[in-house]
């Protein structure tokens, strides 16, 4: 437990990093303060990678073996419940991006009929406009791979 405590001082410290620096950008969006807060969100980027992998490997295992489902969606709905509303579209079009298309079948897949394809195509729509602002793409690394949102 300690590294994933470890990992979370590093990603909250890294975080007040990208948001002190936005406001200079915001400011003057000149090139050094551009070419800092890009590399302050490479920065989290690569510490939220390595502490999800880590989560994967060393946390979801025992969750499946110590928790039951019940208690798994609990903690899936109390962190939805945490993200603000008109955020989801762009969460759930993250997810659809980088995630397993079965896990998200099974997210999704008690929801009515509606929801099941109004949510995934809205999703989609939010990130791909996202992505846009952000990188000028589709999605991020739109000319190495198609995720199928393109």
């Amino acid at each position: 437990m300690l590294l994933m405590e470890a990992h979370h001082e590093s990603i909250s410290a890294q975080l007040d990093e990208v948001i002190r620096l936005r406001t200079p950008y915001a400011a003057a969006a000149g090139e050094t303060a551009k070419l800092e807060l890009a590399g302050a969100c490479e920065r989290l980027n690569s510490l939220l990678i390595e502490h999800l992998g880590a989560e994967e490997q060393r946390l979801l295992p025992l969750a499946e073996q110590h928790m039951t489902s019940e208690e798994w969606g609990k903690i899936g709905e109390e962190g939805l419940g945490t993200l603000p509303k008109r955020m989801m579209p762009l969460a759930f079009g993250m997810m659809q991006y980088e995630g397993d298309p079965e896990t998200l079948a099974e997210m999704i897949g008690g929801a009515p009929f509606p929801i099941r394809h109004i949510v995934p195509a809205l999703a989609r729509r939010t990130f791909r406009k996202c992505a846009w602002r952000v990188h000028g793409t589709e999605t991020p690394d739109a000319k190495t791979r198609n995720h199928g949102l393109a």
